[in-house]
């Protein structure tokens, strides 16, 4: 192969490979999800203002490694116990911590578009949220 060959095919695979990788750095950016999360009462079913929530997000990367982002806390649960959450990447594990006045929390973990929770950080006792009306229901204990 002559010199000006290989200069040629390696400057070609230089620009292939920076496309590729900016490419996939684009569309993992371009996919932004949120999602809704309703707070209710575990006794009433009624919805629970003024939760608290802290949200974090991690992600596994064969290249780069472990990737966090946060802690970030949310805003509190509005009068219809309605919190929003907004993933700064897809393909993210997520942490979410509710605390409501009183002392009482969940755990909760997000995957594969589930959220799963429990009371207790160590808890084998481990329920899945119920997904209805755009919304991952959460029942908060209050005593």
């Amino acid at each position: 192969m002559k010199p000006q060959q290989f200069a040629r095919i390696t400057a070609m695979l230089l620009v292939a490979g920076n496309c590729l990788f900016t490419g996939c750095a684009h569309m993992e950016a371009g996919r932004h999800t949120q999602f809704t999360i309703k707070v209710v009462d575990e006794k009433n079913n009624q919805p629970v203002p003024g939760v608290s929530a802290v949200w974090r997000e991690d992600l596994d990367d064969l290249i780069f490694g472990h990737f966090q982002i946060g802690p970030t806390n949310l805003q509190p649960s509005d009068d219809a116990g309605i919190i929003k959450i907004i993933p700064a990447r897809g393909k993210m594990i997520g942490r979410l911590i509710l605390s409501r006045p009183g002392g009482f929390m969940l755990y909760c973990g997000y995957a594969s578009g589930k959220f799963a929770y429990s009371r207790d950080i160590v808890s084998t006792e481990v329920r899945e949220a119920v997904w209805t009306n755009g919304c991952f229901v959460f029942p908060m204990p209050s005593e």
